[in-house]
């Protein structure tokens, strides 16, 4: 027998990753959530520099750098035995089980989740919900739960409404994301409205996914307590969707706008922002790295609410209050940002430079933007290291290389339009 949708979706908010262990503690050396870095060091195959403060788990390869003076750790792999730096090891350290699906104790908790389903589903078919009644919360979460596709739009868009005016309300906020069930719901029923170009294209699909999207946000903008239940109760498929739903470019603005005051909020605790906009450690910073590749695809008013994300966590070069931000400039002062990313680091992943030049030269090709000192200095050492590479590839496959496209974007979109493109 096949599990109902939203059964499944509670089974595996259980037994899945949350999305960021909100708990997990964090040392900061300054306010900025983009100098924190975890209490346990979390080792890699790579070395990695232990930073002041930090406890080392058992079964680390440690040793000391004679030179800076710095202690680094990695995984212990198996030739470091014979070696003659400091290894740790131990050997009765506890290993957490990886879970059995098979098990009694996830069959219960499935069988659990599924009676608890269907009583809530017995309650709610024999609760004559009048439409004064959908003013309530709790009624108001059950028609949302409850809803079948041919069922009223207009039962459905009451007690979506009556959500996201009680959202703002800290107490009730926390609430609605303390609920795993109701949240898998709106999102599972938004990602549904949206699911093709026909259903895009009906604006009472496009209405009720922008009221779902402003439930969420509404519950979670200046709300900690939600944001630490959101971050708790659901899983890394929750934030995946959302920038997912970005990149989609038949999604309207107005969605995506909601979807990025969700991202804002989210980012306001420090342990997420750490985990997702960290620029300073790639492996951190999926959520910046989606940001950058969508934002010259966002509308105007998408555009500014990205670029509040960035400037709340310190990210643009200028020091201004949000409200400064506004359609005239903040293609701008993304530009100085990408600018400033690529020339102010010694080296960029080959994936990520390639992401964050392309956004900068699609920005740049839509609008006459100032561009640094710094950054030609970059971009014309970068040309030159390419050259010789270049020199030695097929003509037809360097008018389709991303070198060619660095190369000619030189002078043809960052410096002179009129100065010779053929730089081979």
């Amino acid at each position: 027998m096949r599990l109902p949708y939203v059964t499944l979706l509670l089974l595996a908010s259980v037994i899945s990753a949350r999305i960021i262990d909100s708990s997990a503690e964090l040392i900061c050396p300054s306010e900025s959530p983009l100098d924190c870095y975890p209490q346990l060091f979390e080792p890699t195959n790579q070395w990695q520099v232990v930073r002041e403060g930090q406890q080392i788990p058992p079964g680390l390869h440690v040793r000391v750098n004679l030179e800076t003076g710095l202690e680094e750790a990695r995984l212990l792999q198996q030739d470091d035995l014979s070696n003659a730096e400091v290894v740790l090891v131990d050997t009765d350290t506890d290993k957490t089980p990886e879970l059995d699906l098979n098990s009694d104790e996830v069959k219960q908790k499935l069988q659990e989740t599924i009676n608890e389903y269907r009583e809530r589903k017995k309650a709610f078919s024999k609760n004559k919900i009048s439409h004064a009644d959908l003013t309530d919360f709790d009624l108001s979460v059950n028609e949302i739960v409850g809803y079948q596709p041919g069922d009223s739009t207009y039962r459905l868009e009451q007690a979506l409404s009556t959500l996201s005016e009680l959202g703002h309300d800290i107490e009730f906020g926390a609430k609605l994301a303390d609920n795993a069930v109701i949240i898998h719901s709106m999102t599972g029923l938004a990602e549904e409205l949206l699911s093709s170009t026909e259903k895009i294209s009906n604006p009472t699909n496009v209405r009720l996914a922008e009221l779902i999207y402003r439930v969420i946000g509404s519950s979670l903008r200046n709300n900690p307590e939600a944001v630490e239940a959101a971050l708790d109760k659901q899983p890394v498929s929750f934030v995946d969707g959302l920038f997912s739903l970005l990149s989609n470019l038949k999604i309207p603005d107005v969605i995506k706008k909601r979807a990025l005051g969700i991202v804002q909020a989210l980012a306001a605790n420090r342990n997420f922002a750490y985990r997702y906009f960290n620029d300073q450690n790639i492996s951190n910073a999926q959520g910046l790295h989606n940001l950058i590749t969508v934002f010259p695809s966002l509308g105007a008013s998408s555009q500014v609410r990205a670029a509040n994300i960035l400037n709340d966590l310190n990210l643009l070069p200028r020091a201004e209050k949000r409200e400064e931000f506004d359609e005239s400039n903040v293609a701008r002062e993304v530009s100085k940002y990408i600018q400033s990313f690529l020339s102010g680091r010694t080296a960029v992943p080959e994936e990520q430079m390639q992401v964050y030049f392309r956004s900068l030269l699609d920005l740049h090709s839509k609008g006459d933007h100032p561009v640094s000192k710094e950054f030609l200095q970059w971009l014309s050492k970068e040309s030159e290291n390419r050259k010789s590479s270049l020199r030695e590839r097929d003509s037809d496959l360097l008018e389709l290389s991303f070198d060619g496209l660095l190369l000619r974007a030189r002078h043809g979109i960052f410096g002179n339009p009129y100065a010779r493109k053929d730089e081979l």
